[in-house]
């Protein structure tokens, strides 16, 4: 076999986008290929490279690799299919060769141990393209592979937002195995790789598989590699990485020489049919085997079972409501209880294992079920004559079926204010330590975990990558809105109070959340509630802006409430957080759109057409709109309908649902601006001053949507999780008090309690997000629940549900083929620790564990029930392990 030098194929790239076109009545309007069935003659057609690059949709499309792109002599003819009504995205998958295709090729497999070549030289391609575009493309060439034959060489095209991505398989290689090294692909493409190779020099067999990805303007360059591959040779690098990889290569029962040689020979006749025919579609024209991209066939080791189900039917026992009179500051009463919530959403039990525990008058911890959440009680001791700074206590899980452990440690820390503290150490997960102040009294410290060990884990001890979504595209990107479940935010422009209004709304009883738009969205929130109204001058009422307001009644004669951050801030945020973090589909649900004096007087002021034009003018630059969206409800598209728009970069849609007047405009659909009347949703605010029936008209709500069967009643549904007191209550004691000690940890053992893979919102949406401790907001002091929840409900919950989810749980154990292949984008190895003050600490020695004591003490009680008669060291207090 030959080489070629990749430096080479630089210089091959090139091409004019202005190549001739012909008219191609098969195109939707949009300019897209259709999604038709099995007879490719039907498939759109293309014949000008322009034509093709103005579709912004993902599509997997049919090249000759023989006849360069680059080369303005080349007659081109492509022809496309975009995603069909079957599962997973456009899916066609095109093979070099028809008499190539038989069942297992009459051949057994065995597994080899191969190098597997990366590359990601940013020289070689375009620096236009994102690494998520190549990642996606990638995506959709995976779609089918497992549904064609076992064997048979394939050459695969795909497109998605500015990127291209092509693939070669050798026919000697199993293609689940070809699937296996394209998902490695994917994973790694986001990292910045656009080169795969497995290639063999000293190989008679056809064993390569190569892929290769770059920006639309590098076509030339993918087609070239994909040819090199094609005709027997392999990519020469310089500077590449290598990973050893598991891959089943065919051994014919009759001789592996006699199979090469019979795979070499069509694989000629195929290549020498396709010169000899130019563009002419033949029987043996690697364009003519086509798998439709419509038929919904399912890869086999990729199909959603109930009898994987791991969900658990246990029914945890009832946690306790932090009781609202320990709010009220006059209130002395003290109570030694604290609450640790534990939340497991993956398909393991996390079994205690044992528990120590000294000063405590209980110290009741135990399994979590697969699904559920346990409020475990550490409760210190009111024992008069204790000494406060002994009280300690540590119990100890190991997650089932891995080698993965954990401890919770109760502390203290004297003196200080909140002198009661939480240590939960993840440190025999690879996944740091955090020691938490306990919030107040009663009030529980929370911790969330999701993933797997096969996948690998996510938990609420620190936040991970901003676009989590992006990150579990391919777990998601199938499903219908209104099976995504998403944190939410009420009131979301209200982090501060900006006094533009003369009016009593102080920060305890106006503020809504401690951190802006743009750390809320880093904090996991893809739904907002925001209240947009012009704040004019007295008396000069020409002279206006336009801030978020959080008032009693924007139509009263005299609101009461006051301003939060202006609009322009809130559009600045959005477009840092979007540049940072490509790849979302965010909503914002934008109300009131109307105007009140500084001065509160007089009633309303209705936007006339001047002043909504000039809103929209702010609105349009918002980054990452979507104009011109289909009829259908935003509720009934798909994930990847938004996701893969604006080349990959996902959606901002602006929902309007205010008191605009008939006579002017409602929205400006050719911007991206529409009516919330687009989206079909059940938006359920329980109006209740209290917790506990707060809680129990929420999920009352959710079990009355139907996510099964016969999905009766089955819709986009917006919990709003949150408390509405008079105004003296939270006057007295603050929003932000009734939402981060009673309010938001409830949802984490009685909210989560209530959902299963059959019952939950869409939406959770909540006061204060991310922030456990009053006035605690510096993005170390947050805590991650509740975006650790919403990426664990996606991933674990939903996929337990095979009416909803007909792909296998990405959280279960890989098929073998798969064990090599990272998939977990949002998680990356780090054992560090924070500390209560957010100091962070990200090489601790490895024998730090806060809270561990020195010395138990006479007194110290065992799970099972021993109770030492007298002092001991601690045996593990400087063990580095947990």
């Amino acid at each position: 076999m030959r080489h070629q030098n990749l430096a080479l194929l630089a210089s091959l790239g090139g091409f004019s986008l202005a190549q001739a076109g012909v008219d191609t009545p098969l195109r939707q309007t949009d300019g897209c290929p259709k999604p038709f069935g099995s007879d490719p003659s039907q498939w759109t057609q293309y014949r000008s490279l322009e034509d093709l690059g103005r579709c912004d949709k993902p599509m997997v499309f049919d090249l000759d690799v023989q006849n360069l792109v680059s080369n303005t002599d080349t007659h081109i003819i492509i022809r496309a299919c975009s995603p069909g009504r079957g599962k997973g995205s456009s899916s066609m998958v095109v093979n070099a060769g028809s008499n190539s295709i038989a069942d297992n090729c009459g051949a057994k497999t065995k597994p080899v141990k191969a190098t597997v070549q990366t590359w990601g030289s940013t020289a070689r391609i375009s620096s236009s393209v994102a690494n998520n575009d190549i990642s996606s493309a990638a995506s959709q060439i995976d779609a089918y592979l497992p549904s064609q034959a076992s064997c048979g060489s394939s050459i695969t095209f795909a497109k998605s937002g500015n990127a291209v991505v092509g693939l070669y398989a050798g026919a000697d290689v199993h293609r689940a195995s070809a699937s296996a090294l394209v998902q490695m692909f994917q994973a790694q493409a986001k990292d910045g790789n656009f080169m795969l190779q497995f290639c063999e020099t000293n190989s008679a067999a056809d064993v390569t598989v190569g892929i290769f990805g770059g920006a639309f303007s590098d076509l030339g360059k993918v087609q070239d590699a994909v040819k090199t591959w094609t005709n027997g040779g392999c990519i020469q690098t310089q500077g590449s990485s290598s990973d050893s990889f598991d891959i089943d290569l065919f051994v014919s029962s009759t001789g592996s020489s006699k199979r090469t040689e019979s795979n070499a020979r069509r694989r000629k006749h195929a290549l020498n049919k396709r010169a000899s025919n130019g563009d002419t579609p033949v029987a043996n024209d690697s364009r003519a085997s086509l798998v439709p991209c419509d038929t919904g066939v399912e890869g086999l080791i990729d199909k959603c079972r109930r009898e994987d189900r791991t969900y658990s039917t246990e029914s945890p026992r009832a946690g306790s409501y932090m009781p609202w009179y320990l709010l009220n500051p006059a209130n002395i009463a003290a109570t030694g209880k604290q609450y640790i919530t534990i939340v497991n959403l993956t398909p393991h039990r996390f079994k205690l294992d044992h528990t120590h525990s000294y000063q405590m008058d209980e110290f009741d911890f135990g399994d979590i079920p697969q699904g559920h959440a346990r409020q475990n009680t550490a409760h210190y001791t009111e024992r008069a004559g204790a000494n406060p700074v002994d009280d300690n206590g540590e119990a100890y899980f190991n997650i089932e079926g891995t080698d993965k452990r954990f401890v919770i440690r109760a502390t203290t820390h004297i003196p200080d204010h909140y002198w009661r503290r939480t240590v939960v150490d993840l440190s025999g997960m690879g996944m740091g330590q955090r020691e938490y102040l306990d919030p107040g009294k009663e009030s529980p410290v929370t911790l969330v975990i999701t993933g797997s060990n096969d996948y690998g884990f996510i938990t609420s001890i620190r936040h991970g990558p901003g676009n989590w979504m992006r990150g579990i595209y391919d777990v998601i990107k199938d499903r219908k809105i209104q099976h995504v479940i998403m944190p939410g935010t009420h009131d979301s422009g209200m982090s501060r109070i900006s006094g533009k209004i003369a009016s009593i709304g102080i920060p305890s009883n106006t503020q809504t959340q401690g951190i802006n738009i743009y750390d809320q969205l880093r904090a996991g929130a893809r739904w907002f509630d925001l209240r947009i109204a012009t704040v004019h001058k007295v008396p000069n009422e020409g002279d206006y802006g336009f801030w978020v307001l959080h008032v009693n009644d924007e139509k009263a004669e005299v609101v009461i409430g006051n301003s939060g951050e202006s609009l322009d801030d809130v559009v600045s945020e959005i477009n840092r957080f979007t540049a940072e973090n490509p790849g979302e589909v965010i909503f914002f649900r934008v109300r009131y759109l109307i105007g009140v004096r500084e001065v509160p007087s007089l009633g309303p002021m209705y936007w006339g057409k001047d002043i909504v034009n000039q809103f929209f003018g702010k609105l349009k630059g918002v980054n990452n709109r979507c104009p011109n969206l289909d009829a259908t409800p935003f509720n009934q598209q798909k994930a990847s309908y938004f996701m893969d728009r604006n080349g990959g970069k996902g959606c901002v849609m602006l929902l309007l649902d205010g008191d605009l007047t008939n006579d002017v405009p409602h929205d400006s659909v050719g911007d991206g601006i529409y009516e919330t009347k687009r989206m079909d949703f059940s938006d359920t605010w329980s109006n209740l001053p209290d917790t506990e029936p707060l809680a129990n008209s929420q999920v009352a709500n959710w079990k009355s949507a139907g996510r099964s069967g016969q999905f009766i009643n089955d819709r986009f549904l917006i919990s709003q999780w949150l408390v509405s007191a008079d105004a003296v209550t939270t006057t007295l004691v603050s929003i932000q008090n009734i939402a981060i000690l009673p309010t938001n940890p409830a949802l984490y053992w009685m909210g989560v309690n209530n959902m299963s893979p059959e019952s939950w919102p869409n939406v959770l949406m909540v006061d204060y997000i991310g922030v456990v401790v009053n006035g605690q907001t510096g993005w170390d002091q947050l805590s991650a629940e509740m975006y650790t929840l919403g990426i664990g409900m996606n991933l674990y919950m939903v996929s337990e549900n095979c009416d909803i989810s007909t792909q296998r749980s990405p959280l279960l154990p890989k098929p073998k083929a798969l064990q090599n292949v990272k998939v977990n984008m949002l998680s990356e190895p780090w054992n560090g620790i924070i500390y209560a003050n957010g100091t962070v600490q990200d090489t601790p020695p490895l024998t730090l564990h806060p809270g561990r004591v020195r010395l138990l003490k006479s007194g110290t009680r065992f799970l099972n029930g021993t109770v030492l008669a007298k002092d001991m060291e601690n045996p593990d207090y400087r063990s580095t392990e947990i």
